[in-house]
């Protein structure tokens, strides 16, 4: 009797502990989804496409609203002036986004991980390495990349062929990455068994719930579980690639060897940070203005005194960092491109003729010209639009904050979305949300866009800091293969296309298309 006792004691104790915070949006007058015992909102995060559950949310609840992670109260902004407090204005009080903390002795130095001053410190010497003048030193790595690429294309668009461009795509930026940050050439099409391939897709091939549960539940109730959530084959692969790039940075330092990589750039890092004039021209990807750079200076404090270069290992954490952070994101903004390119000919043939005329007497885009661009700029902007590879952005609260003049007040520690995929697809900030239309972007219209609705790389000082490096990669791709080939509908493309469920991000199952010479 004692022990049914206790055990209903310990089952009310706990229902009550695992539901204590479920009236938390309610008392505040905060509407949002019902949540259940002890998942909270988690199971329709879990089971429902999130593309779809962020825009059911946003048309149901509005744009603020709170559900909840576990029995964790999570409030959502929507709104672009709020938006804008939380990404810059106010970024002191949300100086980082929800913990991404690595196990990896090595990988715990990565910018994504890093907080507070080491954060400021590592951010402010590693950003003058993806300004556009560094990113010019890489164009020739990545156009390099092509040539295979190219010939493989080829006989496929040679007999007309239907093809998953998803996989295709996968391979050349896993070439780019490669070439681009560790100097290592690669045909990963070719070289399906080679280690470097073999452990880069290993590190993409994490489920998603696991990941996910990491996330919610602190590690120490797995452990008194006996629950094993084991990383032992992400450990071993960022330990090929942390073997990799410590080999590489010794060579070069005992032979003088120099490479216009990505490695390079970190080992000649310091705070000496400049911006060059054309990093103005992608500005708007991340909403940049006078303000937003004035913040940015201020947060950084890159005149500030301690250490002005990166250590060995940090430097390693962040060419690793930046092979896991560019491969999926890149691959699937090409996948959609190419995907709309095939089902709206009029925006492929504009799209060709401005790459075509762009071209020298040798058949090559120089850099200072695909850079700007504007109906290729117009095509990827619509593209990140309409397919965000993330469909929020995260912050958590160093501090007590009242959100604008809601009423609504955030507590240390609370996590605050912004639903950037609704947002993209609400019909207040875009006609037709859900049409394709690059027009929306072109420099003439841009007055017309609303500040911080367009959030493809997030903003503020914790935005993507390897933004100019995708978006150059993503316009060198298309536009050399818009000039070559045509894309097409054919009997296999899906449409709409269909989430991969299995993604951490937003990517297709899969994107077949036609391909054929020009």
């Amino acid at each position: 009797m004692f022990a049914l006792i206790s055990l209903f004691i310990f089952a009310v104790t706990a229902y009550w502990y695992l539901t204590r915070n479920f009236n938390y949006w309610k008392k505040r007058g905060i509407n949002g989804p019902k949540p259940l015992p002890i998942f909270g909102n988690l199971l329709d995060i879990l089971l429902t496409p999130r593309t779809d559950l962020e825009l059911n949310l946003y048309k149901k609840f509005g744009s603020i609203y709170g559900y909840y992670l576990g029995n964790a109260p999570v409030l959502v902004v929507g709104e672009p002036d709020l938006i804008k407090n939380i990404l810059v204005k106010d970024f002191n009080v949300f100086p980082q986004r929800r913990n991404m903390d690595s196990s990896h002795p090595i990988m715990k130095q990565n910018l994504a991980s890093m907080m507070g001053e080491d954060w400021k410190r590592v951010r402010s010497i590693i950003s003058p390495t993806f300004t556009s003048n560094k990113m010019k030193l890489m164009y020739p790595l990545m156009e390099h990349c092509m040539t295979d690429f190219k010939v493989h294309l080829d006989d496929l668009a040679n007999k007309k062929s239907n093809v998953n461009i998803k996989d295709i795509f996968g391979n050349l930026t896993l070439d780019v990455i490669a070439s681009s940050a560790f100097a290592t050439e690669l045909n990963s099409r070719n070289e399906l068994n080679s280690l470097f391939v073999k452990h880069a897709r290993r590190l993409f091939q994490v489920n998603p719930l696991k990941m996910l549960l990491m996330r919610l539940i602190p590690k120490s109730v797995f452990t008194a579980l006996g629950v094993s959530l084991d990383t032992s084959s992400m450990n071993e692969s960022q330990d090929f690639y942390v073997d990799v790039a410590r080999q590489i940075i010794n060579n070069r330092k005992e032979g003088g060897q120099k490479s216009n990589d990505f490695l390079q750039l970190l080992l000649e890092a310091d705070l000496s940070v400049t911006k060059d004039e054309n990093d103005s021209s992608e500005s708007h990807h991340v909403n940049e203005g006078k303000e937003e750079l004035e913040v940015e200076k201020k947060v950084l404090n890159v005149k500030s005194s301690g250490t002005k270069k990166l250590s060995d290992d940090e430097i390693i954490a962040q060419a690793v960092t930046f092979l896991m952070a560019g491969y999926e994101t890149t691959a699937t903004t090409l996948t959609y491109a190419t995907y709309e390119l095939a089902l709206n000919p009029r925006v492929q043939q504009e799209l060709y003729d401005e790459v075509n005329s762009s071209v020298n007497s040798n058949g090559r885009i120089e850099y200072d010209v695909l850079s700007h661009l504007p109906y290729l700029d117009a095509v990827i902007s619509e593209t990140l639009r309409h397919h965000s590879p993330a469909v929020k952005i995260t912050r958590l609260a160093a501090q007590q904050y009242k959100v604008g003049n809601t009423g609504i007040t955030v507590y240390p520690g609370q996590q605050v979305d912004i639903p950037v995929y609704a947002i993209h697809h609400d019909k207040k900030y875009y006609d037709d949300p859900f049409e394709f239309k690059p027009e929306r972007f072109m420099p003439e219209n841009r007055h017309n866009l609303v500040p911080y609705t367009y959030l493809p790389f997030g903003g503020g000082p914790r935005n993507c800091i390897g933004m100019r490096f995708s978006l150059l990669e993503s316009k060198m791709v298309l536009a050399q293969l818009v000039r070559r080939y045509t894309f097409f509908r054919c009997d296999e493309t899906d449409v709409p296309l269909t989430d991969d469920p299995k993604a951490l991000l937003c990517v297709p199952k899969r994107a077949v298309v036609g391909i054929a010479m020009r």
